[in-house]
């Protein structure tokens, strides 16, 4: 029911006050068409995208690596064989050599290789040091040679793979060693000199259980819940600094660098190495909750602060 046009009477609700659906329909038309268009835009920018993406060659992210082949550790093994063989040679026994060296080359190569027949020579170890991959199946696979009177040396081995098989391609040609990087100082810690100085006592002692791997001791150094072994067949011959960060942040734990001089019985020398330490104080006492390797260039090697332990 509603009011009519003098306001005064009222009519019942009639049908036709509804709107029609020819009218309805001529409404939605124009939205009809506009959302038709966008669908059909939308799938013709994904189709160009698409064709696009399988016509133009892949390439990788700005910055990402390109995976190695599956078969590139398995070139590295070869190329060290070959350069293994390859560098050790004898005159007295040319006919070995070449049976050798046959088995890497293709068919009709001679086997001699470059080799004139003279001097002598042994390889006692070959390490992969590098793969440049230049194709599908081929690569050039750098190999560090230790060879007789402790030389080392750099072999470039060009290979080809091809179903679970290798081949050298190429003659193989000696190159420089890797280039020594630069390397910038890491950041110094802010050293609580009081608190290192009183425990060089402590760390020495620790250290030298750390270097012989004195569980009974270790376990007495090390923090509740932590876990720390030894090295063995270590003996301290210095603590020779220790450096402990100064507190912040009314943290528990504090960080710590030792410069430690092992010596060797069986060689006689010694050598100074860097350690991390985390300290952690409980019930009135530091103790170490872990220890590894320092990344520092040894700062403390000049110091002259020494405890030894003993």
């Amino acid at each position: 029911m509603r009011l009519s046009a003098a306001g005064a009477r009222m009519r019942p609700f009639q049908a036709t006050d509804l709107p029609q659906l020819h009218d309805l329909g001529a409404a939605r038309r124009p939205l009809t068409w506009l959302g038709r268009a966008a669908l059909y835009a939308t799938m013709m920018l994904l189709l160009v995208l698409g064709v696009r993406d399988l016509l133009r060659p892949f390439s990788s992210p700005s910055g990402a690596t390109a995976a190695a082949p599956a078969w590139a550790q398995a070139a590295e093994v070869y190329a060290a064989r070959f350069a293994r063989d390859y560098l050790t040679f004898d005159s007295s026994a040319p006919d070995r050599y070449k049976a050798r060296i046959a088995r890497y080359l293709p068919e009709g190569v001679d086997p001699m290789f470059g080799w004139d027949g003279q001097g002598r020579q042994a390889v006692t170890l070959t390490l992969p040091s590098g793969i440049t991959v230049s194709g599908d199946r081929s690569a050039v696979v750098t190999i560090a040679v230790l060879v007789t009177g402790g030389t080392w040396e750099y072999l470039a081995v060009p290979v080809v793979a091809g179903d679970g098989a290798f081949v050298v391609a190429g003659t193989p040609a000696l190159v420089p060693p890797p280039a020594r990087a630069s390397v910038s100082a890491p950041p110094e810690l802010e050293n609580d000199t009081a608190l290192s100085a009183a425990l060089m006592p402590t760390m020495a002692a620790f250290f030298a259980a750390y270097g012989t791997a004195d569980a009974t001791q270790l376990s007495y150094y090390a923090a509740p819940g932590a876990r720390v072994s030894g090295v063995g067949g270590l003996t301290l011959a210095a603590l020779v600094s220790l450096r402990v960060e100064a507190a912040g942040g009314g943290r528990g734990d504090r960080t710590a660098e030792a410069d430690v001089r092992w010596s060797d019985g069986a060689s006689g020398g010694s050598f100074v190495q860097s350690y991390a330490l985390r300290l952690r104080q409980a019930e009135g006492r530091w103790y170490v909750a872990s220890v590894g390797p320092g990344i520092g260039l040894g700062p403390g090697i000049a110091g002259a602060t020494v405890a030894t332990g003993r």
